[in-house]
């Protein structure tokens, strides 16, 4: 957790925004190759956000603590905001799931670059496509790696852990 100036690991609270309707809630994620997050974090405290999540974490990882965090800070009538969309997450099935838990709760959320807010009904249409697109890429993934499969046990692949069969031979 950053403060409101970026300054290291206490939560900060935006005292402009005191007694707002809803909390505007910020996060941030930087791979290895973009170590400080300078751009999120500015475009984040533009915004400006009551309290900013930032780490350093593959996109790739789904199991990232400060995006753990954050949810948990954030109630109903509140605001996730991110910089940029694929800073959340780089699968759409894992941003879908994010996105559902958020509106179960009445969250919403928004995504800076993009330019979408969930809150309008562009908002909503734009993650109603993201929805087919990730429908769409689960069913190529699953017949990828049917097919896949398939293929190895043609070529006689036998599939299992190898110390398990080791021990079965003894």
């Amino acid at each position: 957790i950053f403060d409101t100036e970026g300054r290291g690991a206490q939560a900060g609270r935006n005292p402009e925004r005191a007694g707002a309707m809803g909390r505007q809630i910020g996060y941030a994620r930087v791979s290895t190759d973009d170590l400080h997050g300078k751009a999120q974090k500015a475009a984040l405290q533009a915004v400006p956000c009551d309290l900013l999540f930032f780490e350093q974490e593959s996109g790739a990882n789904r199991e990232r603590p400060e995006l753990a965090r954050a949810p948990k800070e954030l109630r109903s009538g509140d605001t996730l905001v991110v910089a940029r969309l694929e800073r959340l997450g780089r699968s759409l099935i894992h941003l879908l799931q994010i996105m559902e838990g958020l509106e179960a709760r009445g969250i919403a959320f928004r995504s800076l670059a993009e330019g979408f807010d969930m809150q309008t009904d562009e908002g909503q249409l734009m993650m109603q496509q993201l929805g087919s697109f990730a429908e769409f890429e689960r069913k190529r993934i699953t017949a990828r790696i049917n097919s896949g499969i398939a293929a190895a046990k043609r070529r006689g692949v036998v599939f299992g852990n190898p110390r398990h069969k080791a021990g079965a031979q003894e």
